[in-house]
């Protein structure tokens, strides 16, 4: 699997990038946020892919970032939820702050997004919420069956995300510093993502 490029931008579209890697053009789809972040022709770049297979095509989209990158994967895990729906996604809304709404079951916040409908924003909280992370309940117990703070809960959450438990645990250290002493759960998790996502 192609999981990063690394070359010159040899040209750029309306939805795609062309990455000279080498001597070989590699067309990458990408979202209006990532092309606009991308250099100007003739200049070096390196983007995070992802290779999409089906029976009739097979196709590679590119992301700026490997958060955006993970964000795309786990979207595509939706039902009914494909590429140009997950790069839709993606250009509207940041990482933290999808993770934040479907976290905390905010179909409001998804429906702001262009062309999710209220059904849509339910279904992508009913499908990754348990994928995302803890959601946010009294009583969250650790590996050991203690009970966990807010920080404890949130380093859970991030970890269930994909980071490393130093990672998390360095985000929501990090939060709790910038922050109140008494900071809630969701605002110790979006401050942690949005932390993470600047790595």
């Amino acid at each position: 699997m192609i999981r990063f490029l690394r070359g010159v931008v040899a040209e750029k579209g309306t939805d795609r990038v062309i990455i000279d890697v080498g001597g070989i053009g590699y067309c990458c789809f990408v979202s209006p946020s990532a092309l606009s972040n991308l250099p100007p022709p003739g200049s070096e770049a390196m983007i995070h892919t992802h290779l999409h297979v089906r029976e009739d095509a097979v196709s590679l989209y590119g992301f700026v970032s490997a958060e955006e990158l993970r964000l795309f994967e786990l979207l595509l895990g939706v039902s009914g939820v494909g590429p140009k729906v997950g790069l839709g996604i993606i250009s509207s809304i940041s990482p933290p702050d999808f993770y934040k709404a479907v976290l905390f079951e905010d179909d409001e916040a998804l429906t702001l997004v262009p062309g999710i409908g209220r059904k849509t924003a339910q279904r992508l909280i009913l499908e990754l919420r348990d994928k995302i992370g803890v959601k946010k309940r009294e009583g969250t117990r650790s590996r050991a069956g203690t009970a966990l703070d807010p920080a404890g809960q949130a380093e859970e959450a991030l970890i269930a995300l994909g980071y490393s438990r130093g990672e998390a645990a360095d985000a929501v250290r990090g939060a709790r510093e910038d922050g109140s002493p008494d900071m809630s759960l969701e605002d110790l998790i979006h401050r942690g993502l949005r932390s993470l996502a600047k790595v």
